[in-house]
């Protein structure tokens, strides 16, 4: 019998390397147009909402530690981008410049770390309690504005990731308001049961300011030690896995309790592979935040140098100018004869230069801003494209269960029967849609004769 020889056609990677669809979730952050404008509109939305909170409740506050934490939240989005062009990939060495400059310098820890910063002040050593109240406001704000745009990119991430469907922010968007509750119950059931715990805590805490209940807590501090490794398990769980529970959601379309039931199981049980796909998640958002930063600054470089060769190099600094710089004070009249430098006849130029010029540079400006804002956008999009990917792996690794299984929508109704018509007869048939109402398909509608001799 002749040996029968097999060759191999095809090798599947996904299969061999699994870790592979986390470049499939770098790809839908990198070219899906609508990931990354629901990450912009999710950052706007956030960096305004703590603007407004700080001038509602804050706004001459004498907390230094409310005003330091104003400071650092109320940069938008456009200007971390400003501060991008030119800077590495790696870590920043200088986090004086906001939150949301991590974005740009950490990539998708920046972001992880961003998203989260408010909750985490909540659980400073040094916490007052206006910032207490600025931390909870602002928190709840964070879970509310990515419950709405993180749970979009989930789910779109999800079909495409499961199915290869593409969802619009439209249906997405849609899809995520039927299971709101559920995306802003999640993330506060580990929360809500650490304040639980922290409760009796608190109580002991005020009752040891006496000798003898400081002598009687010291008896059963085993107990405090117990509870506080309770508040770290929660805590850590939180920490490391809240993005799985919004991924959940979109995967399963299911509910709170499950997002935090499997949270617990996909971090606790697989802590390594869950390292792991978080490193390498980590670096291919590096690269793919110096590919986003080569085109928006090669972007903008070139729109600049073309339109130059028409207008002049001078021109282009001066319509820079009109937005970007204050038109100088005036000078005193003995300065008058001084002679001005290059700049300084250009901010002259620019503080003299019509409405039409000054509102033609401040257009220029919102569409330059805008493309920056993609630079902060990227690792928030990468964040949720990747946290769909890092949580299909676990659920392989600990359920056994294929990475293309998704929920869908319920689509009752629309498998039902036809509707039917009956004929002369009485002989019943499909409904045809073009046929009038009591005529038979094929046939003529009975005559009342007919009725009634029937």
């Amino acid at each position: 019998m002749p040996d029968q020889q097999e060759s191999i056609r095809a090798i599947d990677l996904q299969e061999l390397f699994p870790w592979v669809i986390l470049v499939r979730a770098l790809r839908l952050a990198l070219v899906r147009m609508r990931i990354l404008l629901l990450a912009i509109a999710g950052l706007i939305a956030t960096t305004a909402g703590f603007r407004v909170v700080g001038d509602l409740f804050f706004h001459e506050t004498p907390d230094q530690q409310v005003q330091a934490w104003r400071e650092v939240d109320s940069p938008w989005p456009w200007t971390v981008g400003q501060n991008a062009i030119g800077s590495g990939i790696l870590p920043s060495q200088h986090p004086d410049h906001g939150i949301v400059h991590g974005l740009v310098n950490q990539g998708l820890l920046g972001a992880w770390q961003w998203i989260a910063r408010p909750i985490q002040r909540f659980f400073d050593p040094q916490l007052t309690w206006r910032g207490m109240f600025y931390s909870v406001l602002c928190g709840l704000w964070v879970i509310v504005v990515w419950a709405i745009f993180g749970g979009a990119i989930t789910r779109i991430a999800a079909l495409d990731m499961t199915r290869g469907e593409s969802l619009g922010i439209r249906g997405a968007i849609t899809q995520t308001s039927a299971r709101i509750g559920s995306f802003i119950g999640a993330p506060l059931l580990p929360i809500i049961f650490a304040l639980i715990v922290t409760l009796p805590l608190l109580i002991l805490g005020l009752l040891i300011r006496t000798s003898f209940f400081t002598w009687l807590a010291g008896l059963g501090w085993f107990i405090v030690l117990a509870l506080g490794f309770v508040l770290a398990i929660v805590l850590i769980l939180f920490y490391v896995g809240w993005p799985l529970m919004w991924a959940t959601l979109s995967v399963e379309r299911s509910d709170a309790f499950d997002a935090f039931g499997r949270c617990y199981s996909y971090v606790y049980e697989r802590p390594f592979r869950l390292l792991f796909s978080i490193a390498v998640a980590t670096v291919l958002g590096w690269i793919g935040l110096a590919i986003v930063q080569v085109f928006v600054t090669s972007a903008m470089s070139l729109s600049d140098w073309s339109v130059s060769w028409g207008s002049g190099n001078e021109r282009i600094i001066a319509l820079q100018q009109m937005v970007e710089e204050p038109p100088p004070a005036e000078t005193a009249a003995g300065d008058a004869t001084t002679a001005k430098s290059p700049s300084e006849s250009r901010r002259s130029e620019a503080k003299e230069a019509g409405w039409l010029s000054r509102n033609g540079a401040g257009a220029i400006r919102f569409w330059k801003n805008l493309l920056l804002t993609v630079i902060a956008a990227f690792p928030i999009g990468f964040l949720w494209t990747s946290s769909v990917a890092i949580y299909l792996l676990q659920r392989r690794e600990i359920d056994a269960t294929e990475m293309d299984e998704v929920a869908l929508e319920d689509q009752a109704g629309t498998h039902g029967l036809p509707p039917l018509q009956k004929d002369s007869s009485g002989v019943p048939s499909v409904k045809t849609e073009d046929a009038p109402q009591g005529e038979e398909s094929g046939g003529q509608a009975p005559t009342e004769g007919d009725a009634k001799e029937s």
